[in-house]
Order: C-alpha cells, then structure tokens, then sequence
C-alpha cells in the first residue's frame, strides 16, 4: 500500500534537516538506498506506508509529529504579495510603449546599473587599498 505525496516529502526535509541528518545516513538507518529517499523527498515516487514507517523512526519521529511537521510548513509558506499599485501603475505603462520607447528605457537601466558597478568596484579597490 503506497500513499499519495500531499506535502509529506515537504514535511520529511524538514524533520531531517532538524535532525541535522544527511540523506544518506537517513537512508542507512531506515535500510533504504539513498536514491529512493532523494526520490521520496522531492517527490518524485508515492512512498509505501511501511516505508514511511521506517523513514520515520529513522528520523526518530512518528506520525503525529508528521502531522504536525506538515501543518507548519503549510502555515509557513506565505502567499506571493502582490504588486503595490504603484508598481502595477509602472508595468502598465512599460506595458503601453512602444518598442522605440522600451527600448531607450532598457538602455537607460543597463547604463544605470553598470554606474554602479563601476561604483562597487572603487569601493572594493578602496578597501582593499586600506
């Protein structure tokens, strides 16, 4: 019997990482290969109960703290923000030129970003002066 992913490899990551545990040594400890536990946490394969079962003991979690590993991520990762309407204003007009007119803008910030470039490096040179 094999279960649907559903953000459990999300929640996997995140009990191994707090574990401060390598694939491998996951792995190893759950007699598994690390292939298929890369495959598993990214998501790859459907991961069988039993060897849900043995990842977690492995982890030295159970389901309950499964559970509650995923909640927490899901909680955590927030929406996108939408654009201010300042910035929506901006696009819209970049939007409505024409493509002399984009391209003076384009021109206009790349000339604007190798100025400071060319002020990151005397910045750097000075440091490395002193």
């Amino acid at each position: 019997m094999s279960t649907p992913l559903n953000g459990i490899e999300e929640a996997l990551v995140i009990l191994r990482k707090q574990e401060r545990l390598t694939q491998g040594e996951v792995a190893e400890r759950a007699s598994i290969n690390v292939s298929s536990l890369s495959r598993y946490e990214r998501g790859k394969v459907e991961i069988s109960v039993r060897v849900l079962d043995r990842i977690l003991v492995a982890l030295g979690a159970d389901l309950p703290k499964l559970d509650r590993t995923l909640k927490l991520a899901r909680q955590e990762s927030p929406e996108p923000t939408p654009p201010s309407p300042d910035i929506l204003a901006d696009l819209n007009k970049i939007g409505a030129m024409d493509a002399k007119e984009f391209e003076v803008l384009v021109s206009l910030a790349k000339m604007l970003r190798g100025k400071k470039k060319k002020k990151k490096n005397k910045k750097k040179k000075k440091q490395g002066d002193e």
